[in-house]
């Protein structure tokens, strides 16, 4: 078990599985500018190196660490990533690999949808995976 901050109000991070597609390595950049925030008077940005990034979603949802942040477990302060700290992030990096998938149950109203990632498909019953494509 692995204490950690997901969505705050308003960023909630959404429920469903998610599938790591890319390890971004011990150093990745963060920017709120690829979520729409470029004024850097507005509370919501951010630009800063995280480490041990994994991206679970197109839409810019990520497992990393969060050197800023110490109330893990306790408190709920991203923009929707799941933060853990430098050494929780990188315990789990080095257990996890491309294609791994994480289930997500936060209480969120928000719910993966089947553009937003490899994890997509696993929102999906095998009845509906399974059925050909309609024309």
């Amino acid at each position: 078990t692995l204490p950690a901050s997901v969505g705050k109000p308003g960023w909630e991070t959404r429920n469903g599985i998610k599938v790591v597609t890319q390890k971004m390595g011990a150093k990745f950049k963060m920017q709120s500018s690829t979520l729409g925030i470029k004024d850097k008077k507005d509370k919501n940005f951010f630009e800063t190196d995280v480490a041990w990034a994994m991206r679970l979603t197109w839409s810019g949802e990520f497992i990393h660490g969060a050197w800023w942040h110490n109330e893990f477990g306790k408190e709920n302060v991203s923009h929707g990533c799941t933060n853990l700290s430098d050494n929780n992030a990188k315990w789990l990096y080095d257990q996890t690999m491309p294609g791994d998938p994480f289930e997500y149950t936060t209480g969120s109203t928000q719910t993966m949808t089947l553009d937003n990632g490899f994890g997509a498909e696993w929102q999906l019953s095998w009845d509906e995976w399974s059925k050909p494509p309609t024309q």
